[in-house]
């Protein structure tokens, strides 16, 4: 038995399993699992949050841990689709610390948008799943609006990963249409099945 609450301290919960994947590569086959046995699935990383959002309000629930998923590189000047010039950018998994995002932008001579007081604890899954700010974000917005592409799996234990088209390199609602392709893949993470479209009104962000 453990107890998990994030840092509001109103909200803990206790009976449930916890899985730590050392890699993206297990995470499929985790979630696979979840959904036969009909759990409900928490997502957590360093625990930071004040809703409540990582802790599972039923026993019957898995909490994927991604704290294990801490690998990145420094800054990589990357041409985004539909640019025409390269940007910088920082690949990460899920279980980073914001800090050690922000260290490695400033080795290069950049500073990261995202900033929330919770920075030397908080991981950018988290970051991604509420939209984190921080001061910074007035000036040049959210976890959101700084992101190139991501990769997720799906209910259905697909990946799933989304590529902002045509980045307006500034808030997502300053844009008339938001663009993303949409590619899923297989379980392994290589073998595609569909490539989708999506177009989002700017001013819907």
């Amino acid at each position: 038995t453990r107890s998990l609450c994030d840092w509001s301290s109103d909200v803990c919960s206790s009976d449930l399993v916890v899985l730590t994947p050392d890699s993206e590569e297990e995470m499929a086959a985790l979630v696979k699992g979840c959904v036969e046995l009909g759990l409900t699935i928490i997502p957590r990383g360093g625990g930071t949050g004040y809703t409540g959002g990582a802790v599972p309000l039923t026993w019957k629930s898995a909490v994927i841990n991604t704290e294990k998923l801490e690998q990145m590189t420094e800054v990589e000047m990357v041409t985004l689709p539909g640019l025409d010039k390269p940007v910088a950018t920082i690949w990460t998994g899920a279980g980073v610390v914001t800090q050690r995002v922000a260290d490695a932008a400033e080795r290069g001579g950049f500073v990261f948008a995202v900033d929330p007081t919770s920075a030397e604890a908080s991981c950018v899954g988290g970051n991604i799943a509420m939209n984190a700010g921080g001061k910074k974000a007035v000036l040049w917005g959210t976890a959101l609006d700084n992101l190139a592409s991501w990769r997720m799996v799906t209910p259905d234990a697909q990946w799933l990963e989304v590529v902002r088209l045509n980045h307006n390199l500034g808030k997502i609602h300053d844009v008339e249409t938001a663009s993303f392709e949409l590619k899923y893949f297989q379980a392994d993470g290589k073998t595609p099945i569909r490539t989708e479209r999506l177009d989002i009104p700017g001013r819907t962000f």
